[in-house]
């Protein structure tokens, strides 16, 4: 069964003043959605699962570095 709750997808929009803006202004201020912990930490332990089965079974080429631990150009 392919199931994400709900309440996992809701997030909560919080307003964060940017730099050496007027904080009168609506203008002056970003949006943040922040989703729910319990979904972020399960996503990351499937993605974890994921990428160790994919590198044990070296489906990848040594050409691919997105989404590979210590691979990444930066």
């Amino acid at each position: 069964m392919q199931y994400f709750p709900p309440p996992w997808k809701q997030s909560r929009v919080i307003s964060n003043l940017k730099p050496e803006k007027d904080p009168a202004q609506l203008s002056s201020y970003r949006p943040r959605s922040l989703l729910d912990t319990t979904g972020k930490l399960l996503e990351n332990i499937l993605l974890t699962s994921i990428l160790y089965e994919v590198s044990g079974r070296r489906l990848l080429g040594n050409e691919q570095f997105t989404f590979r631990f210590k691979r990444s150009y930066s």
